[in-house]
């Protein structure tokens, strides 16, 4: 009896012990299956998640574009008198009625700024005034290329392919932040603002080969009868009567140079605006003056402007020298557009748009000139 049972217990506790095993091999195997299943699953998720970011990146990338053929189609076919400020924003209340509650779109006057590579060092010196950085410019402008070149250069070298390369002449944060926002790098020179070195350093950017002695030609030339082709129309005739020693590429040079207003009194700076009438462009009264009668009382005619200029700088003011470098309607435009999604982050549109006459006059033609997106 006694022999039986020990038996019983041994076969009771070996089938335990294998009971124990196979409970054990079971919570390993669940365990392994738990493992795969999460080592499966979490990719789906990180696929899912990334999907839908991407989508979300997607549908704010669409809406900038939209939001940007909407400025274009409104550029095309803005037929009012003036183009200012107030004019041309695109209020919180009208992107909300068309549907994009979470952007925001700011318009500028891009060619109403101040044009480095553009325009005479003379004008330089009134628009900068302080003879330190205009030192700074000229040196960085008309370095040589060729560091064994010994000639001192008649013409500009270098130009700014960006306003941000105001750091590249000046490390002067209060330089550069003063000058910044009134700096542009887009719109053609105007023809009436150019000297003999500024039309050379044009052609070379046109793709003329020059030498040394045909630039010494030039400038002179230009220098000596500008002012006797100055109230010609067209930039061939203007060229001929020029009598230059090269022929340019006029397609070219076409894209460069202007012999139509290009300044919007709206728009221009107080200082770019001294520079050219050979004034102070530290004058705050003038300056002030002028703010306030873009924002308030936005000039609706080029004669309004004309009995502006004669009451803030006195004397004469040359009515066909305003017609010649001022109009009432934009050319180059600059272009902000911002998304602010409630889940995710911001993008910003930067473009700068050039606007032109089509053949017949009968609508605007928009061309871009320049093209950045950044994620905030």
């Amino acid at each position: 009896m006694g022999a039986k049972t020990t038996v019983e217990r041994k076969k009771r506790t070996r089938q335990r012990k294998k009971n124990g095993w196979v409970l054990l091999s079971v919570v390993w195997l669940l365990l392994i299956l738990s493992g795969m299943l999460i080592s499966v699953s979490y990719p789906l998720e990180l696929q899912t998640a990334l999907l839908a970011d991407f989508r979300k990146e997607q549908e704010q990338q669409q809406t900038v574009e939209d939001l940007l053929q909407i400025v274009i189609h409104r550029l095309m076919n803005d037929n009012s008198a003036f183009d200012a400020p107030e004019k041309m924003g695109f209020s919180m209340d009208v992107l909300e009625e068309m549907g994009y509650p979470d952007a925001v779109v700011e318009l500028w006057d891009e060619g109403s700024r101040f044009n480095l590579n553009n325009t005479p060092t003379a004008l330089w010196k009134l628009f900068l005034q302080e003879h330190e950085f205009y030192q700074l410019l000229y040196a960085w402008f008309f370095q040589e290329e060729d560091p064994f070149v010994t000639r001192s250069s008649l013409v500009r070298r270098n130009r700014l392919l960006c306003p941000e390369e105001l750091r590249l002449v000046s490390n002067d944060e209060l330089y550069y932040s003063t000058f910044y926002p009134e700096i542009t790098v887009f719109g053609p020179a105007s023809f009436y603002l150019l000297d003999g070195e500024t039309f050379v350093s044009l052609l070379q950017r046109a793709g003329e080969n020059i030498d040394f002695s045909t630039e010494l030609a030039i400038i002179d030339t230009f220098n000596r009868l500008r002012q006797e082709t100055m109230y010609r129309a067209d930039l061939a005739t203007l060229l001929a009567q020029l009598q230059l020693p090269v022929i340019p590429d006029m397609e070219r040079l076409r894209s460069l140079v202007t012999t139509q207003g290009i300044l919007n009194p709206n728009y221009i700076s107080a200082r770019y605006l001294n520079a050219l009438f050979g004034n102070n462009p530290d004058d705050i009264e003038k300056i002030a003056d002028l703010r306030q009668r873009q924002t308030e009382n936005p000039f609706p005619t080029i004669e309004a402007f004309e009995n502006y200029l004669r009451e803030a700088y006195g004397g004469e003011v040359s009515a066909e020298k305003i017609r010649l470098l001022f109009t009432l309607k934009t050319k180059v435009w600059g272009v902000k557009i911002t998304t602010y999604p409630a889940n995710g982050p911001a993008l910003r549109l930067h473009v700068v748009l050039q606007r032109d006459r089509d053949d017949d006059f009968s609508r605007w033609r928009v061309k871009i000139l320049f093209w950045r997106k950044e994620w905030l």
